[in-house]
């Protein structure tokens, strides 16, 4: 794949890609395609989505540990 200077055209085969379709079509590797490799097996896309998930799972679900037990954390009210 080569790089693209011009933003209104694939990356992968220079076919003009309109406006509409540049907003469905961009990829998570920053480029555009037209709808025959908008999908990432079809332009060799070099994103590694794999880490990339890895890291959102790891943001949004803290680590059990440093939070305190149920049984330990309430109080007896005599």
């Amino acid at each position: 794949m080569r790089l693209n200077n011009k933003k209104n055209r694939c990356a992968h085969c220079k076919v003009r890609v309109p406006l509409p379709k540049q907003l469905i079509n961009r990829c998570s590797c920053t480029y555009y395609f037209c709808d025959k490799h908008r999908y990432p097996d079809q332009h060799k896309c070099g994103f590694d989505f794999m880490a990339h998930d890895r890291l959102n799972l790891e943001r949004s679900n803290p680590k059990l540990n440093s939070r305190p037990k149920g049984g330990l954390s309430f109080t007896r009210i005599d």
